[in-house]
């Protein structure tokens, strides 16, 4: 088979990128939690799509967010209006179909678990809004990253949609003390996995030193990597 697989390239943040901001609401707190709306803007551009939950929404969501499902009728309701809804297939595929209007969409989201948006909100743009609702939450970490960090926005503040499998990947030399997890972090930025690395060593003997160099990781790493790449497991 041609040796064919595309291995990425470091992520830059450019003036002609758009940036994608989105938000999620959910049936509940956990992780296993389905979700229940998604909210994206774009420029102009606008998306929200609400989605039919495959797990039971919590009391406390339903506090929060005003959203209700009864799987009985199979109906959703944002206080007490039914809402149209699709599968959460269908809802990502549209997201994706919004995404797609923009080249190179970089997608902006916000770190719920460690920040308060209704006090960053209050505290930085002087103003209140509505935290029940995707779209409101979505049109205000817009404004927010335009007011206080777009021109701040470095590349290594950019990853990849992949980052977390592909940092994953690194566990076996991170294990046996090879490379330090700051090193994965920011080869998975970019996207690379660990297999990225062993196709590279097997095109090129530079192959790999290359990959970590344009990564800003030091290439005195290489020979351990390589090392261990090609030790037969046992």
């Amino acid at each position: 088979m041609p040796d064919i697989q595309e291995i990425p390239s470091p992520l830059t943040i450019n003036e002609s990128d758009n940036f994608v901001f989105f938000y999620l609401k959910t049936t509940g707190l956990s992780r296993n939690s389905d979700i229940t709306q998604i909210a994206a803007a774009c420029g102009s551009h606008t998306f929200q799509s609400y989605v039919i939950p495959r797990t039971e929404i919590t009391q406390e969501a339903s506090t929060i967010t005003g959203i209700t499902f009864s799987h009985s009728s199979n109906k959703m309701y944002v206080n007490g209006t039914i809402v149209e809804t699709c599968s959460v297939e269908q809802s990502l595929l549209d997201f994706i179909d919004f995404l797609k209007l923009n080249d190179r969409p970089i997608l902006v989201g916000h770190n719920i678990a460690n920040f308060d948006m209704l006090t960053l909100v209050k505290e930085i743009l002087k103003s209140t809004y509505s935290a029940h609702n995707a779209k409101e939450d979505v049109l205000s970490l817009k404004k927010l990253f335009e007011v206080k960090l777009q021109e701040k926005c470095i590349n290594e503040d950019v990853y990849n949609l992949d980052y977390n499998h592909a940092k994953i990947s690194f566990k076996p030399p991170i294990d046996m003390k090879i490379i330090k997890t700051l090193i994965s972090s920011k080869l998975a930025r970019s996207g690379v996995h660990l297999c990225h690395l062993n196709i590279a060593n097997a095109r090129d003997g530079n192959g790999v030193k290359a990959i970590l160099t344009e990564n800003h990781v030091s290439a005195k790493y290489a020979g351990a990597i390589i090392q261990f790449l090609t030790v037969p497991e046992e």
